[in-house]
């Protein structure tokens, strides 16, 4: 499995036109990197399914999502905002490693366990069925899928307790990574 990510999201040709800008940051502690994806032209808007059947918009013009990457950690944040600028969740995804060889360009390595924070601090768990799945192809190490749980479990129990701190933070590097 080599499912690696970069924060520019070049790989994502969806998106047609974007502005990208990128800074260190700290939060509680952990040393990293906070970028600005605002998505200005796309080639299609991009609907996820929801809670109870109904599709989510996550990405089309003037939405932005922000993503933070901190070193020797196991998780990846992208907080999505609509046109307005309005929280829409953050989602997680539980990494193999978090990689700062480029700074402008962190990447990581997707181990498909996912949280998403909703608005008023509820937390899903997404994908458990595909990680089940990667262990049983041989996709992943038993040591990896150990290791994937324990991180999405101590990740759980992190934005229990610091979620609302941690949009809050997304939230001002929001405001000052905004190019008009």
């Amino acid at each position: 499995m080599e499912d690696i990510r970069d924060m520019r999201r070049s790989d994502w040709h969806r998106i047609l036109e974007r502005e990208y800008n990128v800074s260190p940051c700290s939060f509680h502690n952990m040393e990293g990197v906070v970028s600005l994806l605002q998505i200005r032209k796309v080639t299609e808007p991009l609907l996820v399914p929801g809670e109870n059947g109904e599709k989510v918009l996550i990405a089309d013009a003037g939405y932005s999502w922000l993503q933070v990457a901190f070193k020797e950690q196991f998780f990846w944040a992208t907080v999505m905002y609509d046109d307005k600028g309005r929280f829409m969740q953050g989602y997680f995804d539980i990494t193999g490693g978090n990689f700062f060889e480029d700074m402008e360009n962190p990447t990581f390595r997707d181990m498909y366990l996912d949280l998403v924070l909703l608005d008023g601090g509820r937390i899903l768990v997404l994908d458990r069925d595909e990680l089940d799945e990667a262990l049983e192809q041989r996709e992943i190490t038993e040591k990896q899928y150990q290791q994937t749980v324990k991180e999405g479990e101590k990740l759980y129990r992190f934005l229990q307790e610091n979620g609302e701190a941690f949009l809050q933070f997304c939230s001002e590097w929001r405001e000052r990574l905004l190019i008009c």
